[in-house]
């Protein structure tokens, strides 16, 4: 009865592998040396799944990152006298809907804008006055 019972134990566990445990990770490094490839494929297949899913998230979420771009590709300040001063911004055609007044400081009034056609760009104006002090180094103009 004992010898079938390690026979049959025999078969499932070999005395070799039991009575060495090193003799499994010799196989696994055996392997591995004869088919070094099998490696270096698998690490290839998973740099580029997670390649391929990075660029699918950015170009999904890329329009919301660029949400408060609104086109505006240069911006002058110039001095009509010396309370009066006119904002000029160059926009691409396809941007205009999102250009609002600029916001100056509080002691100023700002006109309406006005849309310049100028092959292709468009230049917007604006003209702020005021009648207390002209603008200062301190003040700040926002472009919304």
């Amino acid at each position: 009865m004992t010898t079938l019972i390690q026979t049959a134990s025999a078969q499932r566990y070999p005395r070799s592998k039991i009575r060495n445990p090193k003799s499994k990770m010799v196989e696994i490094l055996q392997s591995k040396i004869q088919n070094p490839k099998s490696k270096i494929k698998s690490n290839a297949c998973i740099f580029l799944s997670v390649s391929i899913i990075l660029s699918v998230a950015l170009f999904l979420f890329a329009p919301m990152a660029l949400a408060d771009d609104v086109g505006i590709t240069k911006a002058r300040l110039i001095q009509k006298s010396a309370k009066s001063y006119q904002v000029e911004a160059d926009v691409s055609r396809a941007l205009v809907w999102a250009i609002k007044a600029p916001i100056f400081p509080d002691r100023f009034r700002v006109s309406e804008l006005e849309f310049i056609n100028q092959s292709g760009w468009i230049v917007v104006q604006a003209t702020a006055t005021t009648e207390g002090s002209p603008l200062t180094a301190k003040d700040e103009i926002l472009l919304p």
